[in-house]
């Protein structure tokens, strides 16, 4: 019996990305660094990364990926520690509930539906593409 193969292809919608944090990045965290007398080692164990990681960071060849940021912020003073922390459910559900946002609320800000909402919040797996919009819409809200 004969079989076909077919490979279906549609074009991805892009996830909006939030906004960089203003200013030179690089520049502020050396500066940041150099206020609380931290060597680079240090600093990048005080936000919770590998010392390359953080070097990249400093010197402006790589910027924080979105996993990173929300700490990034916190350290610089740009946002509150509240979710920052936990996987990206907890994230997720400790931003909601802190600002009384039923799920369906926040699946339509962030552009998904409640039931992936729910997936997300009980850290079940969900798409890259839907865990990326979650990670862009909390790096928004902090930032914002």
């Amino acid at each position: 019996m004969p079989c076909c193969y077919r490979t279906l292809t549609a074009p991805k919608t892009p996830v909006p990305l939030p906004p960089a944090p203003a200013g030179d990045l690089p520049a502020r965290l050396r500066r940041l660094r150099e206020s609380l007398r931290l060597s680079k080692r240090a600093m990048a164990a005080r936000l919770g990364f590998p010392e390359a990681a953080y070097l990249l960071w400093e010197r402006g060849e790589h910027a924080p990926d979105l996993r990173a940021m929300p700490q990034v912020l916190v350290e610089l003073g740009e946002a509150a520690p509240l979710s920052v922390g936990g996987s990206l459910g907890v994230q997720l559900k400790t931003w909601r509930v802190a600002r009384g946002v039923s799920q369906a609320e926040a699946a339509g800000s962030v552009g998904i539906d409640v039931k992936t909402l729910g997936k997300i919040e009980r850290n079940e797996y969900v798409s890259r593409h839907s865990a990326a919009a979650v990670e862009a819409f909390l790096l928004a809200a902090m930032h914002g």
